[in-house]
């Protein structure tokens, strides 16, 4: 069987073709990372505001049970409860940059589609 090499300017052209795909194709794993963060975050704050919810009722009632005597346990409730309420907060401000770089990575791919 004969095999016979590319011209130079053929293998060139493959390799470019090669390597914009390369290119393309971490842009693109960049963007599903992201997106999946983005889809964890609006979860896990989804969860952390019932988690506050909760602590919140659970909180008042033992406030009302105890007739407003702060104990170590109600303090440490309070605490917990407060946590959660910032915690959640947070989300909002770590969704907004990665909708942020969302937008930078779509560009990303949009220009790395196009050599590809």
């Amino acid at each position: 069987m004969n095999t016979t090499a590319l011209p130079q300017n053929i293998t060139d052209k493959l390799q470019a073709l090669r390597d914009a795909r390369d290119a393309h194709n971490k842009n693109y794993q960049a963007l599903t990372d992201v997106v999946a963060g983005i889809a964890r975050c609006h979860q896990q704050k989804k969860d952390t505001e019932a988690e506050s919810h909760e602590a919140e009722g659970q909180w008042r009632t033992l406030f009302r049970k105890l007739r407003g005597e702060m104990t170590p346990e109600l303090q440490a409730q309070h605490h917990n409860r407060i946590a959660k309420r910032e915690l959640a907060k947070e989300f909002d401000g770590l969704i907004e940059e990665m909708e942020l770089d969302k937008m930078q990575l779509h560009l990303d791919c949009g220009r790395s589609a196009r050599r590809w």
